[in-house]
């Protein structure tokens, strides 16, 4: 069906009340949004929803999670790879051009009502996009998924802070709907962009927990017995590993426990050295990335997050699935989840408060044993399935606002 008016978009929404969705994102490569990708993807599947999933890059370690819903790849046409040659100095721009192609290409092969889009890799040249002409309308929702609003503020573009902030409002508020992850990231939005709170809600990730549950009881790849704390990252300044390793360090007092850092990143060699400095080399384990880091949860003494900012914490959630009970920093997204004193602990991001926090879990295990059981029952807000309904109700939401507004044009 060829749709390239307003009207006739008014009268497939009239007489197909379902939707056509496509989430879209850069690759299955990475760790919490694109696990957060697949557990919506096979929620919303499952709901009846007509959903497929688009990627930039056929790759990536969650591909085979990705098998409960149509997964589309376009790859980038060869000469467009040559035109872009010239730039591929700038990876950021080359990686804009090629993505408006194959976003363009997706859109006109699948035409979806609504598009969400996940990570700036994609919401950058859908924004360009946006401005071509369409062959139909198509609903826009950015999924802000980790804190870039904040990530603008903290200096993390430093050279050209004020173009990007310009760049980034511009793009943000473009996009007819936000979903943010949290109210931290919420607030970041607003304060950042300017955009208008109607045009935002708050949607928490969900934690599988049957998956969960079946993972823990799986041997692990590696034994490090029992006695150990957990942390579970990518290997990047925002994460402050080196603060949890100076943390551990003095919390430490005995060496036979243990810092179990399941991950990887540029800084794991610094981190190695910062280990060995502090005469707690032997107590620090990188085991890189595992397909399964819920075994690791379930079996530690507890789990540790000292990032410099969380969009949301999805870490957080699996190890209270799992059982884990867990220590954050104040950091935004952690905040959502954890109540201090009740289902986990918040401090300031500092290692003497990380260490004092480390030490009364270690010195008492019944409060330890207290907060994972209270985290445990809190669970269910995040099951696929309410988080799933949330989303879908996010999504007619917004169609429906399209609707109404195409229906109005066609009366004029």
């Amino acid at each position: 069906m060829d749709l390239t008016g307003p009207c006739s978009v008014a009268r497939h929404f009239r007489g197909n009340p379902s939707m056509k969705v496509l989430l879209l994102c850069p690759s299955l490569a990475g760790a919490g949004v694109e696990r957060r990708i697949c557990t919506l993807l096979k929620a919303l599947v499952e709901d009846g929803v007509d959903v497929q999933l688009g990627l930039l890059r056929n790759e990536g370690e969650f591909l085979q999670d990705a098998t409960h819903g149509p997964l589309v790849f376009i790859p980038c046409h060869s000469l467009l790879t040559n035109m872009v040659r010239p730039i591929s100095r700038y990876p950021d721009m080359s990686t804009v051009f090629t993505g408006m192609y194959q976003i363009r290409k997706l859109l006109l092969k699948l035409r979806p009502d609504v598009l969400v889009t996940f990570t700036l890799e994609t919401t950058i040249p859908m924004y360009f996009v946006s401005h071509m002409k369409p062959g139909r309308q198509v609903k826009w929702i950015i999924s802000e998924d980790s804190n870039t609003a904040k990530a603008t503020f903290d200096g993390a573009f430093p050279r050209s802070s004020l173009l990007v902030r310009y760049g980034l409002r511009r793009i943000y508020r473009r996009a007819d709907h936000i979903s943010c992850v949290s109210r931290a990231v919420r607030k970041s939005v607003i304060r950042a962009y300017g955009v208008d709170d109607s045009r935002l809600s708050i949607l928490h990730n969900p934690v599988d927990l049957d998956k969960v549950n079946t993972a823990v009881n799986e041997v692990p790849i590696m034994d490090v017995g029992d006695g150990f704390i957990v942390a579970v990252g990518r290997l990047v300044r925002v994460k402050q590993f080196d603060l949890l390793i100076r943390s551990f360090a003095q919390a430490s007092k005995s060496s036979e426990l243990r810092l179990v850092i399941l991950g990887e990143g540029e800084e794991q060699q610094a981190l190695v050295r910062i280990a060995d400095r502090l005469g707690v080399k032997d107590q620090v384990l990188f085991l890189g990335f595992v397909d399964n880091p819920w075994v690791y949860m379930s079996n530690a003494r507890m789990l540790v997050l000292t990032s410099m900012h969380e969009g949301f914490g999805n870490v957080i959630l699996e190890a209270m699935a799992a059982g884990c009970p867990v220590i954050s920093t104040h950091c935004g997204g952690p905040e959502d989840i954890i109540r201090h004193r009740e289902n986990g602990l918040l401090v300031d991001p500092n290692h003497k408060a990380i260490a004092k926090a480390i030490e009364l879990l270690l010195d008492n295990p019944g409060l330890a044993q207290d907060l994972a059981k209270n985290a445990r029952l809190g669970l269910h807000r995040y099951d696929p399935r309410v988080i799933c309904s949330q989303f879908r109700g996010i999504l007619e939401e917004v169609a429906i606002s399209d609707r109404q507004r195409l229906v109005k044009a066609c009366e004029h």
